[in-house]
């Protein structure tokens, strides 16, 4: 194996990783939003076991974290499991490249909007009526463009269209940071953290030359 070809197999590892992160943070969030109660039960009960395994005294101030991240965890590995025991198959580069992309990119903004509209439904808040939603419409097309091979800009401005897009979204979620700094649960904020970076291992595996396209 040559230096190009460790190099890109290094770069579809780590997309490999930071996709099933990503993907499976975003599920839990979701899980949290939109579950019934026979499944959120258990995993309050992991929480409670997990926390007094590690002495961890149960108060409102610390709650939230292992029935968010162990469970999440394991999903990733499965999905990355799976992902490796066909990382050769071009279905799975298609896939990689394709669903990779638009997961990265709007799996995040997607459970925010979930997340805002199961909240503030009730005092009449709509998605179509923030700008938000249509954040993603930019996004979209600059991320056809760019996997299509007609965005002749160089690397470093994908790298820039990526931050911005997800400044935005930092800035979003930031209610949620100040509770997970606190220690008064807010996991869910790390969901824009890994989807960022599941965002640039993306723009780095869709560049490499085995895609049919010169994007640097």
């Amino acid at each position: 194996m040559g230096p190009n070809q460790s190099s890109a197999s290094r770069i579809q590892y780590i997309h490999e990783v930071t996709f099933s992160l990503n993907l499976a943070f975003v599920v839990m969030g979701l899980v949290f939003v939109y579950a019934a109660d026979a499944v959120i039960l258990p995993l309050d009960k992991l929480e409670f076991s997990v926390n007094k395994l590690l002495h961890i005294r149960q108060t409102d101030f610390f709650r939230g974290y292992s029935e968010f991240f162990l469970p999440g965890m394991v999903l990733a590995l499965c999905i990355w499991r799976l992902l490796r025991l066909s990382s050769r198959a071009q279905l799975i580069r298609e896939i990689l490249r394709w669903v990779g992309g638009v997961t990265a990119l709007v799996a995040v903004p997607a459970y925010w909007l979930c997340m805002t509209y199961s909240a503030g439904r009730r005092y009449g808040w709509n998605p179509f009526h923030g700008i938000q939603l249509y954040e993603l419409v930019p996004v979209l097309v600059w991320a056809s463009l760019f996997l299509r091979g007609k965005w002749p800009i160089p690397w470093w401005g994908n790298i820039l269209a990526v931050s911005l897009h997800y400044g935005f979204w930092l800035w979003q979620f930031w209610p949620l940071f100040l509770t997970l700094l606190t220690g008064y649960g807010g996991s869910a904020a790390v969901t824009p953290i890994v989807g960022f970076g599941a965002s640039l291992a993306w723009v780095l595996y869709a560049r490499q030359p085995g895609h049919d396209q010169d994007l640097i």
